[in-house]
């Protein structure tokens, strides 16, 4: 006999009660350290950024601040926060930090979704992300928008995965509408598999193609300073990944080559991958959104400890023990940075000064997980195809 439709609905609430409060947790948790933290030194650029733009308007913002290298809508984001603050008397650091919480709680939501139908213990996984420590410590710690955009970018993998290619553009449009970062995802799903009929791909390109709505009237007010501000920015050159050995070594002339180069190995690199699994169809979309921001962080000659957050939400919904592994990994290594900056006053903060030479070791943890991700995903046995459904190994299987 079959058990009542109403015991059947009340194990599986029983079983879903430990991690739902769990994720609930991670998200109080992260509010938590939020309130008893000011942050790095981004705190005050955004504080700055969200008065000028408040009081004088965007465009005049883009002119005068030639740091704020950010997209339109994050700029009235952190007018919202400063006005938030100027009525509250809550501190901007915590209502600006609020969106990169948002968006860990929606990745939250969508890597364990990645997993229902799937694995057996899919809600693990979004317990897993909710308390993956560099997402932890990115979005309820440094004051930046890059949870959001990752977040965003797990929706667009997400969608695409659940074949609605619309939406998976629309959300991918919000993901480059926080950080430019988001073209190098964009990229790669455009040559996906699942997007080889026309119909498909011009609905993806149609929802991707409104990101250009909150930059149209900036570009025709003045293109020049929008180029200048968010096109043109490279971020530092500092102890992450291959620029270690160059700066360990004084290699000045390396450097420069390495930072000009430096787009263009990013993005040639995610195109060959994205056209090289085309070919074979061995990556689903998650997994392919994860090889691309894997590719960025290991090939990058601009760092800025933010940026490990991008790969967090999508190796977790690709492979939940490389994702935890990247997590701890990633997390020992800002949370190292973060400390070794640390002013000693409370509300805890970090005050950015060169790298420490430690930092260039630790790097190797996160880098060393990012860069076998990439060799495991290319170098997959034909047969063992990763779109392919089944619990999650170390391996990357689904």
């Amino acid at each position: 006999m079959h058990a009542p439709q109403s015991d059947r609905t009340s194990a599986t609430g029983g079983k879903l009660f430990l991690p739902i409060a769990l994720c609930v947790l991670g998200v109080a948790a992260r509010l938590l350290l939020s309130a008893i933290s000011y942050g790095t030194d981004d705190s005050n650029s955004w504080g700055i950024f969200g008065w000028h733009v408040s009081e004088v308007g965007l465009l005049d913002t883009y002119v005068r601040q030639p740091t704020f290298n950010h997209p339109p809508l994050m700029g009235l984001a952190a007018s919202a926060s400063f006005l938030m603050y100027r009525a509250t008397n809550i501190p901007f650091p915590f209502c600006m930090r609020l969106w990169p919480i948002a968006g860990d709680a929606l990745a939250i939501v969508l890597v364990g979704l990645a997993w229902k139908g799937r694995w057996a213990l899919w809600p693990w996984a979004a317990v897993a992300m909710a308390f993956c420590p560099v997402a932890f410590l990115v979005s309820a710690y440094h004051c930046n928008t890059d949870c959001l955009c990752a977040a965003f970018s797990l929706l667009a993998c997400h969608l695409l995965h659940r074949e609605r290619p619309f939406w998976a553009g629309l959300a991918l449009a919000a993901a480059i509408n926080v950080k430019i970062i988001a073209l190098v995802l964009a990229v790669a799903l455009i040559f996906h598999p699942s997007l080889r009929g026309r119909d498909r791909l011009v609905a993806f390109l149609g929802g991707a193609s409104l990101a250009a709505i909150p930059f149209l009237p900036l570009m025709v007010l003045n293109p020049a300073v929008i180029i200048r501000n968010i096109f043109s920015y490279n971020s530092n050159f500092d102890r992450w990944g291959l620029a270690v050995p160059i700066l360990e070594l004084a290699a000045t002339r390396a450097k420069d080559l390495y930072v000009a180069a430096g787009r263009y190995l990013i993005f040639g690199g995610v195109i060959a991958l994205s056209l090289w699994n085309r070919r074979v169809q061995r990556l689903n979309a998650y997994q392919l959104g994860a090889a691309a921001y894997a590719l960025f962080l290991v090939v990058t000659p601009g760092f800025g400890v933010q940026y490990t957050a991008y790969p967090a939400a999508l190796l977790l919904a690709a492979s939940v023990p490389w994702g935890v592994a990247y997590g701890i990994a990633a997390g020992i290594y800002i949370g190292f940075i973060y400390a070794s900056f640390w002013t000693g006053t409370i509300p805890l903060s970090s005050a950015f000064i060169p790298f420490p030479r430690m930092a260039g070791l630790l790097t190797f943890l996160p880098w060393g997980i990012l860069l076998g991700f990439l060799v495991r995903c290319v170098r997959r046995p034909a047969q063992e195809v990763m779109l392919a459904t089944g619990p999650p190994t170390l391996e990357g299987q689904q």
